[in-house]
């Protein structure tokens, strides 16, 4: 769970938090959670793109894409699916 709160709400919120995420990340101030959250979808937003860029150029060089999405899979830069 990704928090923004003032340090004391949020132990007073803990008891209700921990039954949904065992993990509670405490960014700071009220925001500041949703801001890394927006981060992480940036992040994960460039991560598809590449991908699907990379298989694009794939395709067009005649490549068999089968082949390359297991050595994506299995190689230096492992994609789940």
């Amino acid at each position: 769970m990704l928090v923004g709160a003032d340090a004391a709400d949020l132990e007073k919120a803990r008891p209700f938090l921990l039954p949904l995420s065992t993990i509670i990340r405490h960014f700071g101030a009220v925001g500041s959670g949703t801001v890394y959250k927006l981060i992480n979808n940036l992040m994960g937003a460039i991560q598809i793109a590449g991908i699907a860029e990379g298989l694009a150029i794939a395709e067009q060089a005649g490549l068999d894409t089968k082949l390359v999405l297991e050595a994506i899979e299995t190689g230096v830069a492992p994609v789940r699916r």
